[in-house]
């Protein structure tokens, strides 16, 4: 009884934190530029991105070198979904490692295994990156457009 009760709360446990992500809030962006950037970021990642519906971001899985000599596969996948909140937008970047058993074929066999909260962080870190270089480029375009007017 007692090791039912604990499997449950286990099973509980890893149902909600499932639904979890690394947040990035309050973006002041038009929503063409945060889908171009959030395209940029995964591709500097994941070898595919696809776009199943407007603003929600989810790539192949990609098999990871870990495990190389074992009897399984770890593989990894990114879901990213902009959310609007009002006149701003939310990012939700999640990504979760797979395993499989090894000398499965395509996309067969993958069971999840955990979150991957370590590339959640770079890709948010990446995605910022993005952010700041456009917001240079618009920066140094407003000052040529103001030197051209002075003249």
């Amino acid at each position: 009884m007692r090791f039912a009760l604990v499997f449950l709360a286990l099973v509980a446990g890893c149902a909600t934190g499932r639904q979890t992500a690394t947040e990035v809030r309050n973006l002041d962006f038009e929503f063409a530029t945060l889908k171009a950037r959030v395209r940029s970021m995964l591709q500097k990642e994941f070898d595919i991105v696809e776009e199943p519906q407007e603003g929600v971001f989810v790539t192949e899985y990609q098999i990871t070198p870990e495990g190389v000599g074992t009897l399984y596969q770890y593989s990894r996948r990114a879901v990213v979904e902009i959310k609007p909140q009002g006149a701003l937008y939310n990012l939700y970047i999640r990504v979760d490692r797979y395993v499989r058993d090894r000398g499965e074929r395509f996309e067969r066999g993958w069971q999840w295994l955990a979150r991957d909260e370590e590339t959640e962080e770079k890709l948010r870190r990446l995605f910022l990156a993005e952010i700041r270089d456009d917001i240079r480029r618009q920066r140094a375009y407003q000052r040529y457009i103001e030197w051209l007017r002075g003249w």
